[in-house]
């Protein structure tokens, strides 16, 4: 059996909680992918880790230092290995549906043939090319010059005619990975339409507005729920949430550093295996301005992989260097789970979840190694939160409509979990003590905050029954909530009858139990 991991850093200072001076403010450092750079292209052209620059940020700049950095992403669409879609941010309206629909090439042309079929003159032109699409339909497709007046009557439900329209009930596309770095646009739109147009349906206005709205519908919420999509969001809008709560003055300083988890992992490497000559203790450390950081806060999640806690405990070592302690996530693996939703009364060891997959490699020494850096000198400047929040309500008439034609981001609220946008909890819990030190400055503690609500609220129907959304992904009891607490994890606890989340207390991960170190009293 392998030894656990050792987490022994040597410094020529011993972490330890500095004395601020009364007037000193609150320096938070949130350190996460601000520029969507998760490709091989993009991240060739970020400049070097060791010039990059730390900014600040509030309530007043935000806007123009997310126009600065230009977020971009390149999302795969259409059969693997062919389409590209690139998408910018100037503005974080930007990642709102409605601007989607007005910025990007294929949904401009799918507007535009939207509008051609509203319109009398140009329908019949607009039904065929929309017949067009089917593969195996002859080019000249049967269409009146003119839809009729009056539509003729019809013994069919709504819900058949749709039916009949689009064939099956409409699904999301999984994007395929690969493509090339220009879109067909024209192909793109065929491939987006045709499955939603069937030989021999009837060529009524109605009808195709129908098929065309079920096809952009389709496409917008795979665009909304790609991987990359949602983890660029979440991060901007986390980061105005943190923000906008606590960096309204000079109080609480918040600072961003835009870094790449493999960015981060390179920068902890060392030829002499000394953390103190990384180029992450010289850029955080070293290099700092002279007011030391209070508080670093990491937007990954961490699992029990041995990559993943060399690298939370590289992370915390410098934060302890640093003058204040690192927040980050735990990923529902460190404690064996598939997802924070799951049964947490009783939970199992690290990595159980990975060895219940056959895929997965055998996760020996997993448990070891999480309790060694538990047990290690670090553990108190550590501090793991799960689950995620939520930080915004979907799109759809309920919430929030959209201009350009009815859309539900969501076709089963209270089943498609994944389908929210959630935000890391680390910002959560920042956001707490943020709110702490404005009503106490250098004297507060940090379960002097301990809950925020007016969070997004979202409510849906099940068996008769309205229910509200977890604003924490999951409603946990309290027995889970102690459960987690024992495991070294800070707990995000939603109410059923308040959009509201509380946590327990402030703590570290280390065991025995511990208070999170920190510059406060």
């Amino acid at each position: 059996m392998s030894k656990p991991l050792s987490f022994d850093f040597h410094f020529s200072q011993t972490p330890g909680a500095q004395e601020r001076e009364p007037q000193q403010p609150l320096r938070m450092l949130v350190i996460g992918n601000f520029s969507g750079r998760s490709t091989t292209e993009l991240a060739a052209a970020a400049s070097p880790l060791a010039q990059r620059k730390i900014q600040r940020v509030d309530v007043d700049n935000f806007e123009d230092l997310l126009a600065q950095k230009k977020p971009r992403l390149m999302l795969p669409l259409g059969q693997p290995d062919e389409l590209n879609l690139e998408i910018e941010f100037r503005e974080l309206e930007d990642f709102h549906p409605d601007q989607l629909l007005e910025r990007l090439a294929i949904f401009q042309q799918l507007r535009d043939l939207r509008q051609q079929l509203q319109n009398p003159q140009t329908f019949a032109e607009a039904a065929k090319q929309l017949r067009k699409t089917l593969p195996d339909s002859p080019a000249e497709a049967t269409a009146p010059a003119s839809p009729p007046a009056t539509p003729s009557p019809s013994k069919e439900s709504n819900a058949e005619t749709l039916q009949r329209i689009l064939g099956n009930s409409v699904s999301v596309p999984e994007p395929a990975a690969g493509g090339s770095a220009a879109v067909d646009v024209r192909r793109l739109i065929e491939e987006i339409v045709a499955p939603y147009v069937l030989p021999g349906a009837d060529p009524r206005q109605e009808e195709y507005l129908q098929c065309l709205d079920a096809a952009v519908t389709a496409q917008l919420r795979a665009i909304l729920h790609h991987e990359a999509f949602q983890s660029l969001e979440s991060s901007w809008r986390g980061l105005h949430f943190l923000v906008s709560q606590v960096a309204m003055a000079e109080e609480v300083q918040v600072s961003l550093w835009d870094v790449t988890q493999d960015e981060l992992q390179s920068a902890l490497a060392t030829d002499s295996g000394q953390l103190q000559d990384s180029l992450l203790y010289q850029r955080l450390v070293v290099e700092r301005e002279h007011a030391p950081w209070s508080l670093m806060v990491s937007e990954l999640s961490f699992g029990a992989q041995e990559a993943d806690l060399r690298l939370l405990a590289g992370l915390g070592a410098i934060a302890s260097q640093a003058g204040g302690p690192l927040l980050a996530s735990a990923a529902p693996s460190l404690l064996g789970h598939e997802a924070w939703t799951a049964n947490l009364q009783s939970p199992p060891s690290p990595g159980a979840a990975r060895q219940a997959d056959e895929k997965a490699p055998p996760a020996d020494g997993e448990s070891d190694n999480w309790q060694a850096l538990r047990a290690s000198p670090l553990a108190p400047w550590i501090g793991l939160a799960a689950p995620r929040f939520l930080l915004r309500r979907p799109y759809g008439a309920a919430s929030d409509p959209l201009e350009a034609f009815p859309f539900e981001e969501l076709q089963d609220p209270a089943n498609q979990h994944a389908g929210y946008l959630w935000g890391a909890p680390a910002l959560f819990c920042a956001t707490l003590l943020g709110t702490a030190f404005l009503d106490r400055q250098w004297q507060m503690t940090p379960n002097d905050r301990l809950e925020l609500g007016e969070l997004p609220a979202v409510t849906f129907t099940v068996d008769g029954e309205v229910q509200l959304k977890a604003c924490a992904e999951a409603y946990l009891s309290e027995r889970q909530a102690e459960s987690l607490l024992a495991a070294g994890i800070m707990p995000l606890l939603s109410f059923k009858n308040r959009n509201a989340i509380r946590v327990p207390r402030f703590q570290s991960i280390a065991e025995p139990l511990a208070a999170l170190a920190g510059p406060w009293a």
